[in-house]
Parts: C-alpha cells; structure tokens; sequence
C-alpha cells in the first residue's frame, strides 16, 4: 500500500507548486494538498497519513497548534515543518511535536530522500506500537544527576556555556536532542553540524537556556514506566562505546570529522533501547534479578518481543530526527554491517571496532 503524504499550506500559490512539483511521485505516495491547519486536521480525521509536511505560519490554526494536534491523534507520522520563517516562541512549541525543520524553499529532492528513508526504517519495525513508541519520542531519559547539573551550568552568574557543551556531549539523551535541533532549521542554523558540543556551542545561551527551563530534556526519575535497571546499564554501555568508537577511529587514521562521528555513533549506537525500556518496560522483567542486568539477553529479549532489534528502532529515530547521515547508517546496521550503503564506511567500521573491543560484536565474531 502506498504511503500517504500530506502537504499543509495557507497559501494556494505555494500548494500549486508543491503539487507540481511532487506530481512525478503520484505513482509512490499517495498525496493530498491542504489549504490551512484547520482543514488538515478535519481531513487527517477520515484519512491517517504517514508523513505530514506542514508551513509554521497559518491563520487560524498554526502549524504549531496543527501539529500538536496530529501528534496526539496521529502520533506514528513524520511531522515535518517546511517554513521560511518562524519566530522563536512559535519555534519552541514544534521542538516536541515536530521531527524536522525544514528552510522555505527547500531542496525537493533532498526532502523526497529524507522522507523514503524514514518510511523504509519504518517497515523495518513490524509492531505498530514500536512504531508509535519511536514515532511519538519528544526527547530521550536523561540521568538525574546528569539533568542537574545542566541546569546549574545555564544558570545564574557563573553560568558557562563550555560546561553545558561537555555536558551535553556526555550523555546519549542530550546528545541525540540537541543534534536534532542543530541539524534542522529550528533556530535558523539548519547546517550539517556533527558534534554536540559544538551544537551548544551554535545554538547559545540564549536557546540552550529557555530549552533547559522549558523542560525540552527529560529526567529519567520523571519517565514513570521506565526500566531503571536497563536504563542504567544502556547509559554505562554507551558511555563505553563511545570512547571505544573514537579510539577506533582514530587509530584507523580517519579525519577529524570521522573520529568525532564515530564516537557520537558510539554514544547514540543504543538510543532504540532508551526507546523501548522507556515504553515497555515489561519486555526486559527475565532479565532482572537483583536490580542486576544480563547484558547477553537483551537483544535477544527485545527480538522476542518485537521481532526486530534495538538498532532498527534507534535507526529509525535518527532518521526521524534528522541526525547526521554517517551516524545514522552506524547505527542502523552495526549488527548486519555487509547491508549498509558503504560497510567500509569509516564510522560503521569504527563501531563495529567498539563492538568487538566492548564485547557486543561476539555473535557476529562467531558467525
């Protein structure tokens, strides 16, 4: 069955355009044109859609309000904004509800590309509810301890702006996040940016701040279905793996840029089960005895229950999100490599290194 894509725009000009121009996809998606948020949310009523590419500015209904809207009704679309400009209280309100911030006018071909692939790492997910789980993540859990401390770095006097850069660079929950807002056009920067810290370092003080006290970032103590146990052994592992990743790197004599991607692969290489014992905690109860984790299980849990792997739905988010192409190829295929676009590809063998070293690679080893 054809993918529904649905394009919202007050402006007849700019739907007749986009209708001209994704004519040559008729036969892929099927597609609808609607005039204004109000329209769109009556028509998404009678007929779900897959993938919604909305304008921001809209009388009536905004495309802030219309996309909080959809993702209560329709949480396992792709939510897209497509806007030429926006002013950053509206901006703010999409963070969560949104995947992407595309600039107006955008590259048609590189909007067709991001689409597709999002809608392939979908079906790689065979429940609905995994689907809706990654789908409908605002942010990931963040420590305690770690949320803490971000928030006396951005406050106050002595508030620093290096600190908070480090501090987001530490943890797969922050990381992953403020990539995403870098790397769209949220707050005017939409350039392909690769590390966290410099993330912080584009956005400033004055986004970085407002995002912390308006909650962007969610504490782990505050996500009441989670899986505490599994939670913190994911935290430790990715840790592990993301120094690991970077040793790798750097000893295969990759380029600066590499040696930094593969070690956000290596942070990120876990955020689908920061997905899944956040929303299904139940599927890790063999594992626990003790407060104890068998590390050895876990995948092996998660297929039984879901069919697919953590690294399917952690591919799946950063497409969503809009995460920087190498890292998102890592972490989709670090388990089935010989299936990614390039397996020589430096940070997927960087990865694959880690998991070798960090003893994650033994099934693949033996194989």
């Amino acid at each position: 069955m054809s993918a529904r894509v649905v394009f919202v725009d007050d402006e007849p000009n700019i739907l007749r355009g986009l209708q001209r121009t994704f004519r040559r996809l008729r036969n892929e998606w099927d597609m609808d044109f609607l005039d204004g948020g109000e329209a769109a949310l009556k028509h998404l009523s009678e007929n779900p859609a897959d993938v919604i590419v909305s304008d921001m500015r809209m009388p009536g209904v905004d495309g802030a309000q219309f996309l909080t809207e959809a993702a209560q009704t329709h949480p396992e679309t792709l939510r897209i904004i497509l806007s030429g400009e926006a002013d950053r209280e509206m901006t703010f309100r999409t963070v969560g509800v949104s995947h992407q911030f595309l600039p107006k006018p955008c590259n048609t071909d590189s909007l067709c590309e991001k689409i597709r692939r999002c809608l392939a790492a979908k079906s790689k997910l065979p429940h609905a509810d995994l689907q809706i789980a990654a789908s409908g993540t605002a942010s990931l859990p963040v420590s305690e301890e770690t949320l803490q401390t971000l928030k006396a770095a951005v406050e106050g006097a002595s508030s620093s702006l290096e600190d908070a850069a480090d501090i987001f660079a530490s943890e797969p929950g922050l990381a992953a996040k403020i990539l995403q807002l870098a790397n769209s056009a949220y707050f005017g920067i939409g350039q392909s940016v690769n590390s966290p810290a410099e993330a912080v370092r584009l956005l400033g003080s004055d986004i970085i701040k407002p995002l912390v006290d308006k909650g962007c970032f969610k504490s782990a103590a505050a996500t009441p279905a989670l899986n505490t146990a599994v939670f913190d052994h994911t935290l430790t592992q990715a840790k592990s793996m993301a120094a690991l990743a970077q040793k790798a790197a750097s000893e295969a004599q990759a380029s600066s840029t590499q040696i930094e991607l593969a070690r956000v692969a290596g942070l990120l290489h876990n955020i689908g089960r920061l997905v899944i014992c956040s929303n299904f905690p139940n599927c890790y109860s063999d594992l626990e005895s003790g407060g104890a984790v068998e590390p050895a299980g876990l995948d092996q849990q998660e297929e039984q229950a879901f069919n697919c792997t953590q690294a399917d739905v952690g591919g799946y988010l950063a497409l969503l999100w809009g995460l920087p192409d190498a890292v998102c190829t890592a972490i989709a295929h670090q388990t089935t490599p010989d299936t990614a676009p390039d397996p020589r590809d430096a940070v997927l063998l960087a990865l694959q290194a880690a998991r070798q070293a960090g003893g994650e690679g033994h099934e693949e080893a033996a194989a």
